[in-house]
């Protein structure tokens, strides 16, 4: 009795989900130790090296990008589990989604999406790095799911950086 177990089934995934991807770049050096580059390929390879294959991989950005610009630097060993939404993160349900059933889910939702998506039992890393919308949606995001424990039991590991205004400047 309460010694915590960890639960495995065959059903479970690895799950990613990136806010704020930037672009995809293969290019990624494991030992400069600066994570200043693209993520997703950052994670991917950190996340290999503890032996971690993402089954699945939600990528939001919303800066845009031609599609063929975007996806020609995916690997296509990638490509068959990348989803990428070029567009920015909300919180907040959209005017188009309203009244409309589960299976139109907006990915601009992302707290509906990530409840929509995920499950208990999968392993899911949720990495939150919204440039460029201060005042938007980071903190909401990270608060909701911490307040929420339904939300909270979907995710496993948060990579959060808070891009905050104070005294005139962006931190």
């Amino acid at each position: 009795q309460g010694e915590l177990v960890p639960h495995c089934s065959a059903s479970a995934r690895n799950l990613f989900f990136d806010l704020g991807c930037s672009v995809y770049d293969g290019d990624v050096s494991l030992s400069s130790g600066s994570g200043s580059g693209p993520s997703l390929p950052l994670f991917a390879r950190l996340y290999e090296r503890r032996c971690i294959e993402f089954d699945s991989i939600f990528a939001w950005e919303a800066i845009v990008h031609p599609p063929e610009e975007w996806w020609a630097r995916v690997p296509l060993n990638i490509r068959n589990k990348l989803h990428f939404y070029n567009i920015p993160v909300n919180v907040k349900e959209s005017k188009k989604a309203r009244g409309q059933q589960q299976a139109y889910l907006q990915p601009d939702n992302f707290l509906a999406f990530l409840k929509a998506t995920a499950k208990p039992d999968d392993f899911v890393v949720l990495k939150v790095d919204i440039e460029g919308q201060n005042g938007g949606p980071e903190l909401e995001i990270v608060t909701t799911i911490a307040n929420t424990p339904a939300l909270a039991r979907l995710v496993d590991e948060i990579f959060f950086e808070y891009h905050f205004w104070f005294d005139g400047h962006n931190f």
